[in-house]
Protein backbone atom coordinates (compact mmCIF):
# COMPACT_ATOMS: atom_id res chain seq x y z
CA UNK A 1 0.00 0.00 0.00
CA UNK A 2 2.89 2.63 1.40
CA UNK A 3 4.65 2.19 -2.46
CA UNK A 4 1.39 2.16 -4.24
CA UNK A 5 0.93 5.75 -2.45
CA UNK A 6 4.61 6.80 -3.19
CA UNK A 7 3.68 6.14 -6.65
CA UNK A 8 0.86 8.18 -7.21
CA UNK A 9 2.37 10.79 -6.04
CA UNK A 10 5.37 10.65 -7.84
CA UNK A 11 2.95 10.50 -11.00
CA UNK A 12 1.15 13.30 -9.79
CA UNK A 13 4.39 15.27 -9.75
CA UNK A 14 5.30 14.31 -13.33
CA UNK A 15 2.40 15.23 -14.28
CA UNK A 16 2.96 18.70 -12.86
CA UNK A 17 6.07 19.33 -14.40
CA UNK A 18 4.64 18.06 -17.71
CA UNK A 19 1.94 20.81 -17.72
CA UNK A 20 4.56 23.16 -16.08
CA UNK A 21 7.18 23.08 -18.95
CA UNK A 22 5.19 21.26 -22.01
CA UNK A 23 4.20 24.63 -23.49
CA UNK A 24 8.21 25.49 -23.40
CA UNK A 25 9.23 22.42 -25.64
CA UNK A 26 6.01 22.06 -27.50
CA UNK A 27 6.37 25.66 -29.02
CA UNK A 28 8.57 26.51 -32.16
CA UNK A 29 11.54 28.11 -31.51
CA UNK A 30 11.27 31.75 -31.17
CA UNK A 31 13.17 34.14 -33.49
CA UNK A 32 14.18 36.00 -30.63
CA UNK A 33 14.59 35.13 -27.38
CA UNK A 34 14.99 37.67 -24.69
CA UNK A 35 16.93 37.36 -21.90
CA UNK A 36 18.02 39.67 -18.14
CA UNK A 37 19.45 42.91 -19.06
CA UNK A 38 18.77 43.80 -22.51
CA UNK A 39 20.40 40.62 -23.97
CA UNK A 40 18.80 39.21 -27.06
CA UNK A 41 20.05 35.77 -28.39
CA UNK A 42 19.26 33.88 -31.91
CA UNK A 43 16.49 31.23 -30.69
CA UNK A 44 16.58 29.55 -33.56
CA UNK A 45 20.11 28.05 -32.89
CA UNK A 46 19.97 24.34 -30.75
CA UNK A 47 22.81 23.04 -29.29
CA UNK A 48 24.49 19.98 -30.59
CA UNK A 49 23.12 18.06 -27.19
CA UNK A 50 19.44 18.43 -28.89
CA UNK A 51 20.15 17.08 -32.36
CA UNK A 52 22.63 14.43 -31.42
CA UNK A 53 22.14 12.52 -34.71
CA UNK A 54 22.00 16.00 -36.95
CA UNK A 55 25.68 16.92 -35.06
CA UNK A 56 26.86 13.03 -35.61
CA UNK A 57 26.11 13.78 -40.03
CA UNK A 58 27.59 16.84 -39.53
CA UNK A 59 31.02 15.13 -38.04
CA UNK A 60 31.20 12.46 -40.78
CA UNK A 61 30.36 15.13 -43.75
CA UNK A 62 33.49 17.32 -42.36
CA UNK A 63 35.33 13.70 -42.55
CA UNK A 64 34.38 13.95 -46.26
CA UNK A 65 35.29 17.10 -46.86
CA UNK A 66 39.06 17.32 -45.51
CA UNK A 67 39.70 14.14 -47.79
CA UNK A 68 37.92 15.98 -50.82
CA UNK A 69 39.74 19.15 -50.17
CA UNK A 70 43.30 17.16 -49.60
CA UNK A 71 42.35 15.45 -52.98
CA UNK A 72 42.69 19.23 -54.21
CA UNK A 73 46.03 19.64 -52.46
CA UNK A 74 44.18 21.76 -49.86
CA UNK A 75 44.85 21.64 -45.93
CA UNK A 76 41.64 21.98 -43.74
CA UNK A 77 41.36 23.26 -40.49
CA UNK A 78 38.02 24.05 -39.36
CA UNK A 79 37.02 26.44 -36.57
CA UNK A 80 33.61 25.52 -34.82
CA UNK A 81 32.02 28.59 -32.72
CA UNK A 82 29.72 27.85 -30.24
CA UNK A 83 26.33 29.52 -30.02
CA UNK A 84 25.27 32.79 -27.82
CA UNK A 85 23.49 30.87 -25.34
CA UNK A 86 26.58 28.31 -24.43
CA UNK A 87 29.18 31.55 -24.43
CA UNK A 88 27.07 34.14 -22.28
CA UNK A 89 24.37 31.60 -20.57
CA UNK A 90 24.09 34.28 -17.66
CA UNK A 91 21.11 36.22 -19.01
CA UNK A 92 19.07 33.84 -20.65
CA UNK A 93 15.80 32.65 -19.42
CA UNK A 94 15.32 30.23 -16.43
CA UNK A 95 14.76 27.35 -18.33
CA UNK A 96 17.13 27.62 -21.41
CA UNK A 97 20.28 28.57 -18.76
CA UNK A 98 19.27 25.51 -16.92
CA UNK A 99 19.80 23.82 -20.04
CA UNK A 100 22.95 25.20 -21.72
CA UNK A 101 24.83 24.69 -18.43
CA UNK A 102 24.42 21.12 -18.19
CA UNK A 103 25.25 20.48 -22.16
CA UNK A 104 28.30 18.83 -22.62
CA UNK A 105 27.60 18.09 -26.40
CA UNK A 106 29.92 20.34 -27.41
CA UNK A 107 33.28 19.00 -26.36
CA UNK A 108 31.88 15.56 -27.57
CA UNK A 109 32.01 16.92 -31.05
CA UNK A 110 35.36 18.88 -30.62
CA UNK A 111 36.81 15.39 -29.59
CA UNK A 112 35.11 13.39 -32.49
CA UNK A 113 36.72 15.63 -34.99
CA UNK A 114 39.97 15.51 -33.41
CA UNK A 115 39.73 11.61 -33.38
CA UNK A 116 38.90 11.95 -37.17
CA UNK A 117 42.28 13.67 -37.56
CA UNK A 118 40.74 16.92 -38.56
CA UNK A 119 42.71 20.08 -37.46
CA UNK A 120 40.53 22.15 -35.28
CA UNK A 121 40.38 25.50 -33.45
CA UNK A 122 37.93 25.39 -31.08
CA UNK A 123 36.49 28.80 -30.27
CA UNK A 124 34.60 28.63 -27.10
CA UNK A 125 37.57 28.97 -24.53
CA UNK A 126 38.66 32.07 -26.48
CA UNK A 127 35.18 33.50 -26.33
CA UNK A 128 34.57 32.47 -22.42
CA UNK A 129 37.86 33.62 -21.28
CA UNK A 130 36.96 37.28 -23.47
CA UNK A 131 33.75 37.06 -21.81
CA UNK A 132 35.02 37.13 -18.50
CA UNK A 133 37.76 39.42 -19.25
CA UNK A 134 35.80 42.44 -20.30
CA UNK A 135 31.90 41.24 -21.90
CA UNK A 136 33.46 41.70 -25.09
CA UNK A 137 33.11 38.22 -26.76
CA UNK A 138 29.49 38.91 -28.01
CA UNK A 139 27.08 41.68 -29.02
CA UNK A 140 24.32 41.73 -26.74
CA UNK A 141 21.41 42.52 -29.24
CA UNK A 142 23.19 40.78 -32.05
CA UNK A 143 23.86 37.17 -32.93
CA UNK A 144 27.39 37.56 -33.43
CA UNK A 145 30.64 37.83 -32.44
CA UNK A 146 32.99 40.83 -31.74
CA UNK A 147 35.54 42.03 -33.93
CA UNK A 148 38.12 41.46 -30.86
CA UNK A 149 36.63 37.97 -30.89
CA UNK A 150 37.24 37.25 -34.23
CA UNK A 151 40.96 38.72 -34.12
CA UNK A 152 41.95 36.78 -31.20
CA UNK A 153 40.71 33.78 -32.85
CA UNK A 154 42.52 35.12 -36.47
CA UNK A 155 45.91 34.77 -34.04
CA UNK A 156 45.61 31.60 -32.93
CA UNK A 157 44.74 30.29 -36.50
CA UNK A 158 47.91 32.26 -37.86
CA UNK A 159 49.62 30.96 -35.19
CA UNK A 160 48.64 27.01 -35.77
CA UNK A 161 48.83 27.74 -39.89
CA UNK A 162 52.70 28.51 -39.39
CA UNK A 163 53.17 25.38 -36.75
CA UNK A 164 51.16 22.94 -38.87
CA UNK A 165 50.52 24.03 -42.67
CA UNK A 166 53.25 25.78 -43.27
CA UNK A 167 53.19 28.43 -46.30
CA UNK A 168 55.29 28.40 -49.51
CA UNK A 169 57.86 31.28 -49.19
CA UNK A 170 56.98 34.37 -51.71
CA UNK A 171 57.04 37.37 -51.47
CA UNK A 172 54.89 39.04 -49.23
CA UNK A 173 51.17 40.88 -50.19
CA UNK A 174 49.42 40.58 -46.47
CA UNK A 175 46.47 43.29 -45.90
CA UNK A 176 47.25 46.05 -43.28
CA UNK A 177 44.37 46.91 -40.98
CA UNK A 178 42.84 49.64 -40.55
CA UNK A 179 41.55 51.51 -37.44
CA UNK A 180 39.01 50.61 -35.44
CA UNK A 181 35.76 53.38 -36.23
CA UNK A 182 32.23 53.48 -34.85
CA UNK A 183 29.52 52.45 -36.50
CA UNK A 184 25.38 53.20 -36.14
CA UNK A 185 23.04 50.20 -37.14
CA UNK A 186 20.37 48.18 -35.75
CA UNK A 187 21.81 44.77 -34.55
CA UNK A 188 20.49 41.89 -36.44
CA UNK A 189 18.48 40.54 -33.30
CA UNK A 190 16.11 43.92 -33.08
CA UNK A 191 16.32 43.92 -36.79
CA UNK A 192 14.25 40.89 -36.56
CA UNK A 193 12.06 41.84 -33.75
CA UNK A 194 11.60 45.09 -35.83
CA UNK A 195 10.05 43.38 -38.60
CA UNK A 196 7.81 41.52 -36.31
CA UNK A 197 5.94 44.52 -34.94
CA UNK A 198 8.24 45.58 -32.01
CA UNK A 199 9.70 49.15 -32.65
CA UNK A 200 10.84 49.18 -28.55
CA UNK A 201 14.69 48.92 -29.62
CA UNK A 202 16.92 51.23 -32.04
CA UNK A 203 20.03 51.43 -33.69
CA UNK A 204 23.45 50.84 -31.63
CA UNK A 205 26.97 51.83 -32.00
CA UNK A 206 29.38 48.94 -33.41
CA UNK A 207 32.65 49.27 -33.35
CA UNK A 208 34.73 47.61 -36.42
CA UNK A 209 37.61 47.62 -38.81
CA UNK A 210 37.09 51.02 -41.31
CA UNK A 211 36.36 49.57 -44.68
CA UNK A 212 38.71 48.67 -46.98
CA UNK A 213 38.22 46.62 -50.28
CA UNK A 214 39.11 43.35 -50.31
CA UNK A 215 41.99 42.53 -52.35
CA UNK A 216 41.34 40.64 -55.94
CA UNK A 217 42.48 37.44 -56.81
CA UNK A 218 42.69 34.09 -54.66
CA UNK A 219 45.11 33.49 -51.96
CA UNK A 220 47.04 30.25 -50.65
CA UNK A 221 44.94 31.11 -47.54
CA UNK A 222 41.19 31.11 -47.93
CA UNK A 223 38.64 31.89 -45.33
CA UNK A 224 35.07 29.95 -45.89
CA UNK A 225 32.08 30.29 -43.29
CA UNK A 226 28.80 31.93 -42.30
CA UNK A 227 28.40 35.63 -41.17
CA UNK A 228 30.64 35.37 -38.39
CA UNK A 229 33.96 35.40 -41.09
CA UNK A 230 32.73 38.29 -43.15
CA UNK A 231 34.90 41.72 -43.53
CA UNK A 232 32.61 43.46 -40.97
CA UNK A 233 34.44 41.44 -38.21
CA UNK A 234 37.88 41.75 -39.44
CA UNK A 235 39.22 37.94 -39.32
CA UNK A 236 40.19 37.46 -42.84
CA UNK A 237 42.03 40.79 -42.79
CA UNK A 238 43.60 39.82 -39.65
CA UNK A 239 44.63 37.04 -41.08
CA UNK A 240 45.63 38.25 -43.73
CA UNK A 241 47.99 41.12 -41.79
CA UNK A 242 49.80 38.95 -39.54
CA UNK A 243 50.51 36.00 -42.36
CA UNK A 244 51.36 38.65 -44.55
CA UNK A 245 49.59 36.40 -47.36
CA UNK A 246 46.69 37.37 -49.28
CA UNK A 247 43.44 35.91 -47.95
CA UNK A 248 40.42 34.92 -49.84
CA UNK A 249 36.70 34.94 -48.82
CA UNK A 250 34.07 33.07 -49.47
CA UNK A 251 30.93 33.71 -47.39
CA UNK A 252 27.16 32.64 -47.36
CA UNK A 253 24.75 34.07 -45.08
CA UNK A 254 21.97 32.31 -42.90
CA UNK A 255 22.43 29.11 -41.09
CA UNK A 256 23.05 26.69 -44.30
CA UNK A 257 26.07 29.40 -45.10
CA UNK A 258 29.29 27.69 -43.99
CA UNK A 259 28.30 24.33 -45.75
CA UNK A 260 27.15 26.21 -48.98
CA UNK A 261 29.59 28.31 -49.06
CA UNK A 262 32.09 25.06 -48.90
CA UNK A 263 30.30 23.42 -51.47
CA UNK A 264 31.15 26.34 -54.06
CA UNK A 265 34.40 26.18 -53.37
CA UNK A 266 34.98 22.79 -53.69
CA UNK A 267 33.51 22.98 -57.13
CA UNK A 268 35.67 25.89 -57.75
CA UNK A 269 38.71 23.65 -57.50
CA UNK A 270 40.96 27.07 -56.52
CA UNK A 271 44.36 25.95 -58.07
CA UNK A 272 46.58 28.67 -55.55
CA UNK A 273 45.01 27.64 -52.17
CA UNK A 274 47.17 25.62 -49.74
CA UNK A 275 44.75 25.97 -46.75
CA UNK A 276 41.59 26.67 -45.95
CA UNK A 277 39.40 27.74 -42.51
CA UNK A 278 36.28 26.98 -42.67
CA UNK A 279 34.26 28.23 -40.04
CA UNK A 280 31.02 26.20 -39.08
CA UNK A 281 28.64 27.41 -36.04
CA UNK A 282 27.39 24.84 -33.50
CA UNK A 283 24.26 25.39 -34.41
CA UNK A 284 24.48 24.32 -38.30
CA UNK A 285 25.62 20.85 -36.65
CA UNK A 286 22.49 20.28 -35.15
CA UNK A 287 20.21 21.08 -38.50
CA UNK A 288 20.12 18.48 -41.18
CA UNK A 289 18.46 21.20 -43.58
CA UNK A 290 21.67 23.36 -43.16
CA UNK A 291 23.69 20.65 -44.03
CA UNK A 292 21.90 19.72 -47.05
CA UNK A 293 23.60 20.92 -49.82
CA UNK A 294 26.79 19.81 -48.81
CA UNK A 295 25.09 16.25 -48.13
CA UNK A 296 23.59 16.23 -51.63
CA UNK A 297 27.11 17.35 -53.29
CA UNK A 298 28.92 14.56 -51.42
CA UNK A 299 26.41 11.90 -52.69
CA UNK A 300 26.72 13.63 -56.28
CA UNK A 301 30.79 13.22 -56.18
CA UNK A 302 30.30 9.37 -54.93
CA UNK A 303 31.23 10.23 -51.04
CA UNK A 304 28.37 9.46 -49.59
CA UNK A 305 26.25 6.66 -50.01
Amino acid sequence: MRKLVSLLILAAVTALMILAYAPAFLRPPADVLVGSDGWLYPGWERLVDERKSAARQGARLVVEVDAALKAQGQQLIVVVTPTKARVVSEHLPRLRKFEVERAKGYDSLIASLEASGIHVVDALPLLKRRHLQDGRAYFRRDAHWTGYAAEEVAQVLATKIAAETPLPVELPDGERLGGWEQVRRYPDLVAILRRQGDLSLGEERFTQREYKVEPVGSGRVTVVGSSFVARRYGLPQTLSQLLDRRVSHRVEFGAEGSWAAMVTHLRAREPTTKVVIWQLGEGSFSSEAAQASMNAYLKEKGRLP
